[in-house]
C-alpha cells in the first residue's frame, strides 16, 4: 500500500525522526514507485528522498 502522508504526535521526535527516515528509505530504494505502479496508480508524483 503506497504511502500517502503520515505524521507523528507534537512532542514526539524520535518517532518522527524514524518516520522521516523510513520514507526516505522508501524513496531511495524505489519502493513507492514500484507500489505505485502495482496498484495501478498512474501520474503520482513523488517528491525526492530528504
Amino acid at each position: 500500500m503506497p504511502l500517502q502522508r503520515r505524521s507523528t504526535p507534537k512532542g514526539r521526535t524520535a518517532a518522527a525522526a524514524y518516520v522521516r527516515a523510513f520514507i526516505a528509505e522508501m524513496k531511495r530504494s524505489g519502493q513507492i514507485e514500484k507500489d505505485l505502479k502495482e496498484t495501478g496508480q498512474q501520474g503520482v508524483p513523488v517528491s525526492p528522498a530528504a
